[in-house]
């Protein structure tokens, strides 16, 4: 088993190589079966394709800031600016919570009004939203993990009740449903 990264560096290095796995990988994820029929199937095809695209891009865009954050070269400016992104990140997540809990009231009220096609577009609009969360909350995970264990690690993060109730994951919309982690379980090799 490989040692774990002990510099700020390394484990950054780390975190854009996983970046690009999992971008790569939910770029694999994408359907192109052509129209929407009402299968059951396809319809949870459909979201599966909404969902990695909401993934791929969001680690697109990780592993972008992520290069740019290691160019900075100082330990102190690197640690600086994955602070900046942590916080950005847990601010998206709120933005989004807020979003979802709209979405939901105006998918209720055109329910009732039989206005379907409203509530399709809703829903979509729902799923990337989770999505969005889902993802932000793992990235900004692996930033809190690697700005805890940097030397440097006295960094204040934001304190307020709502950054703390999102880094706590307990007021998230099923955040561990259809969530592949970037962390793998270690296989015995006895099991193989």
């Amino acid at each position: 088993m490989a040692s774990t990264p002990t510099t700020l560096n390394s484990r950054l290095r780390v975190l854009i190589a996983k970046s690009f796995r999992a971008e790569k990988l939910y770029a694999s994820m994408k359907n192109d079966r052509g129209a929407l029929l009402p299968d059951t199937g396809k319809v949870i095809d459909f979201a599966n394709t909404i969902r990695a695209e909401v993934w791929q891009q969001t680690h697109c865009q990780l592993r972008k800031a992520l290069n740019e954050i290691v160019l900075l070269g100082s330990s102190t400016a690197i640690l600086k600016s994955l602070v900046e992104l942590y916080n950005e990140m847990l601010s998206l997540i709120e933005k989004h919570n807020v979003s979802i809990s709209e979405l939901t009231v105006r998918l209720k009220e055109d329910s009732a009004r039989h206005e379907f096609v409203h509530c399709l577009k809703l829903s979509v609009d729902l799923i990337r939203c989770k999505s969005f969360i889902q993802v932000n909350q793992l990235i900004a995970d692996e930033l809190h993990e690697i700005i805890r264990h940097s030397r440097k690690g006295e960094v204040v993060f934001s304190e307020s009740p709502e950054l703390e109730e999102l880094q706590s994951g307990e007021d998230f919309l099923g955040v561990a449903d259809n969530v592949i982690p970037f962390k793998r379980k270690a296989v015995n090799s006895k099991e193989r």
